[in-house]
């Protein structure tokens, strides 16, 4: 990326976040899920538990790693975004993903603020590959878990967008069930199988 390049994305990012992630964290408000209140620092949330596990031993021997864990390292945050990173059109490498035969998901949780499926869904609608005409046009069907309903899902070819009901950006974390069964439907490419004919408008 070019210095201007890079220039105008933190521009960007700086727009982005006095005009609408500020204010809303201003009030309080966890971005990663609107349901709750920020409680615990920058990242609303205790991960202590997290790094007390990662952190011992017999952990780190079986992971085959060494080292000291860490919740999202905030200078290597700050470095990425003042490089300009933060708003750079990353999606645009997902057609090559497609094109070569790769399955890909993009999930994001109803109850998110700050990676909101709203957006994700216009930029995936959006996305330019040889059957993007296919997704534009495919339903959003109901996908259950266990006869219940836990997103929305729509797919076309190799791409696939669910919007999970009921969960915040951390999805495993607030639905793990439904989580783990997207997880393994996905690799095992039989992720339509939980669609149900009913179609959501």
């Amino acid at each position: 990326m070019t210095a201007e390049g890079g220039s105008a994305c933190l521009t960007a990012t700086e727009v982005c976040n006095l005009g609408l992630v500020m204010p809303y964290q201003a009030k309080r408000m966890n971005p990663y899920d609107m349901r709750l209140k920020c409680e615990h620092g920058r990242l609303c949330y205790d991960f202590d538990n997290v790094g007390v596990y990662l952190n011992k031993q017999d952990v780190q021997s079986q992971l085959g790693t060494s080292g000291k864990w860490g919740s999202c390292n905030m200078a290597v945050a700050e470095a990425f975004q003042f490089a300009g990173d933060w708003m750079h059109n990353f999606h645009n490498l997902i057609p090559d993903m497609l094109h070569d035969g790769l399955d890909v998901l993009i999930y994001a949780g109803d109850e998110d603020y700050i990676c909101n499926w709203l957006g994700n869904k216009a930029w995936a609608t959006k996305l330019q590959w040889d059957k993007s005409s296919e997704f534009q046009a495919a339903p959003d069907r109901e996908w259950q878990v266990r006869g219940r309903t836990a997103a929305r899902h729509r797919s076309a070819g190799n791409f696939h967008f669910m919007q999970v009901y009921e969960a915040g950006h951390m999805v495993p974390m607030d639905k793990p069930e439904e989580s783990l069964e997207m997880v393994n439907r996905f690799i095992t490419g039989t992720l339509s199988q939980n669609d149900v004919e009913s179609v959501l408008i």
